[in-house]
């Protein structure tokens, strides 16, 4: 009998921390997005990958997307720049190290930052911050990263945002550039520009949703 007792008095115990775990709420993601794509040889792709999740930041990789065999490897962002978004991949004059542009898009957000990538050994430079709320027109020319910066606080003569151009030097930066013969260009498609069309000699689309990453 006392044993029997012992036996429910710990299912008694245990109940409500059994209970407490079965009802916490699993996290709720949003649709993915594709967010930068880069071809650096042929039959593959490196893929800016975000998706946001409800009450907490975003997750955010780079995706090394082989299209011939529709596979992928995850790449992780380091940790001060994990959750950021991947606004831009370009190009050096060694295939394997990419230079990667960044922001923290969620809330207030903040300055993109540039980075040197080395995709063989997973290594990761931070080289610039971009002090600019928000960037557009991004433009490599002759090792120039040239941008506009336009800043909601501020108004031109004519009460728009106010749009300023700037450039930073980037030692061994190339525009963006195609490796494979077989891709001319890429394009943005879907209700919220979330998957990237491949335009070329044989045009795919890879849907953001159909890439089964890893989340935490």
């Amino acid at each position: 009998m006392a044993t029997k007792n012992l036996k429910l008095g710990l299912c008694l115990l245990l109940a409500p921390i059994m209970s407490h775990g079965a009802n916490e709420e699993a996290p709720v993601y949003s649709r993915p997005r594709l967010t930068a794509a880069h071809s650096y040889q042929e039959g593959n792709i490196l893929l800016g990958y975000l998706i946001n999740r409800r009450g907490a930041a975003p997750v955010t990789k780079i995706l090394d997307y082989d299209y011939k065999v529709k596979t992928f490897k995850e790449f992780e962002l380091p940790s001060d720049l994990e959750n950021r978004e991947v606004l831009n991949l370009f190009p050096s004059s060694d295939k394997y190290k990419i230079f990667v542009l960044t922001q923290w898009v969620s809330g207030d957000g903040d300055n993109p930052i540039l980075s040197r990538w080395d995709m063989e050994k997973n290594k990761w430079e931070k080289l610039h911050e971009l002090v600019c709320p928000f960037v557009e027109d991004i433009k490599v020319d002759k090792e120039n990263l040239n941008y506009i910066c336009v800043d909601p606080t501020e108004q031109d003569k004519d009460g728009n945002e106010k749009k300023t151009k700037h450039f930073i030097k980037v030692k061994d930066l190339q525009a963006p550039q195609i490796a494979d013969k077989n891709i001319k260009s890429f394009k943005n498609t879907g209700s919220t520009e979330e998957n990237l069309k491949v335009l070329g000699k044989k045009e795919f689309v890879i849907l953001a949703k159909d890439l089964k990453v890893k989340l935490k």
